[in-house]
């Protein structure tokens, strides 16, 4: 009895350690200075944040869900992003993209000046001319 009883408390231990990793789940990378792209529970969440200093993960969102490519040069950030909505479980626009510039140097929260977006390709193209921005070094992602 006493050895039943102990492989029962070591399973139960083992199925509450084993359900409460898959609970919260979430990834950050840095892209440049204090911005950085991630994710929480679910990749379709995926936004550029501006940390406090560099390094930080996390932070106040700046381009909303879901960033599904980011670059970076000397001075911009550009993203292109599907929108979301998080009242239908984060379902992903993909016939819409939208495209943000951030002037980093500028070092802009969200709606400071420095954020451009979102908007067209064909504004983008033409914000892109007038701002000069040129080399932008692209990190893909998997698109949901």
């Amino acid at each position: 009895m006493f050895r039943s009883l102990k492989q029962s408390f070591l399973y139960l231990i083992a199925a509450t350690l084993t359900g409460c990793f898959g609970i919260f789940d979430n990834d950050f990378d840095p892209i440049v200075a204090e911005y950085n792209i991630g994710w929480i529970d679910t990749e379709q969440t995926r936004a550029i944040c501006k940390g406090f200093e560099n390094g930080d993960y996390g932070g106040e969102v700046i381009v909303p869900e879901y960033v599904f490519s980011v670059g970076y040069n000397s001075k911009y950030i550009v993203a292109k992003q599907h929108p979301c909505d998080s009242t239908t479980n984060w379902k992903v626009d993909k016939k819409t993209t939208n495209y943000f510039v951030i002037d980093y140097s500028k070092h802009p929260y969200a709606g400071q000046e420095g954020i451009y977006g979102p908007m067209s390709m064909e504004t983008y193209q033409s914000l892109k001319t007038e701002l000069v921005i040129l080399q932008i070094i692209n990190l893909f992602f998997d698109s949901i």
